[in-house]
């Protein structure tokens, strides 16, 4: 996917709330396991690739919890200073802010990781109270 005309927010300029929508990053085992509860809800592609792509180099893979139960995971790739929002799953009952919070997340740790840029392709949200540029 081109990320050329995505709409870009520099990274790490927002930290992610305290009192917000708890959103992880996570690993493997944790990807694996949200990605077959979710897909027990929603058909969506990106579910298999999350755990394969959980601990390789260059992606981040994010899950938001509600109490303790996950309700939507992302997929963010990191290329050379931009981290890309791959896309992300969000099930129909959760928070209005799911997808923000998740975007929030990924710019937090793309940022860690070095980039500069957060790429959300197809962004739906405004982005601009996140430092759009």
């Amino acid at each position: 996917m081109a990320t050329g005309d995505a709409p870009r927010i520099r990274a790490g300029q927002v930290t992610p709330a305290p009192d917000g929508p708890h959103v992880e990053q996570v690993g493997w085992g944790v990807a694996r396991q949200v990605a077959r509860l979710l897909a027990e809800q929603v058909d969506d592609p990106l579910l298999a690739r999350l755990p394969g792509l959980a601990e390789a180099p260059g992606h981040l893979v994010h899950v938001l919890f509600e109490r303790r139960t996950a309700t939507a995971a992302s997929l963010v790739e990191l290329v050379g200073d931009t981290g890309v929002y791959r896309g992300d799953v969000v099930l129909p009952g959760a928070v209005a802010e799911a997808r923000l919070a998740l975007v929030v997340r990924a710019s937090y740790d793309a940022a860690a990781a070095g980039a500069t840029w957060l790429a959300v392709p197809g962004a739906t949200d405004d982005l601009r109270p996140l430092g759009l540029g």
